[in-house]
């Protein structure tokens, strides 16, 4: 698959797409005008196989890179992670969640993330979270209420 969009007022500030899918694999190039002043096109890999997605994406000369995975352990529990390099650093973070409602996250920087959400009556939601980080020793928690 091929796309190219441009503004018909300024047909030089283009970008072009460029896609190829072979079995459970797609990968795709996207090209800015800036690909003819020596800089590299955007790449992404994306594999998708039953209860198994990850996706790479490489951005910015490779300065910039992502990756994910997610599974789905049963139809209530999902489980995903995600990597991302900068030339600044670098973030993981690992998280699970089931039915939607109980959510758990870890981060890199050691931080620890829970939440539950609660339907209290028809049109009336309960969210709670809690946080800790043991770096710093420091403890949040939080309780929102939601009217529809």
């Amino acid at each position: 698959q091929f796309k190219f969009e441009c503004k018909a007022a300024a047909p030089q500030d283009f970008t072009a797409e460029a896609t190829y899918t072979i079995g459970i694999a797609t990968c795709g190039l996207k090209f800015t005008p800036k690909l003819f002043s020596s800089a590299q096109p955007d790449l992404g890999l994306r594999l998708f196989s039953g209860p198994f997605f990850c996706s790479l994406l490489a951005k910015e000369k490779f300065g910039n890179l992502s990756a994910t995975a997610h599974y789905k352990a049963s139809p209530d529990l999902r489980c995903a992670a995600a990597c991302n390099y900068t030339k600044r650093g670098t973030g993981v973070i690992i998280g699970c969640t089931y039915k939607g409602l109980y959510k758990v996250k870890v981060t890199q920087d050691q931080t620890i993330s829970c939440s539950a959400k609660h339907a209290v009556a028809k049109g009336f939601t309960l969210l709670g979270g809690a946080q800790y980080s043991l770096q710093k020793g420091s403890f949040s928690y939080g309780l929102q209420l939601s009217i529809e």
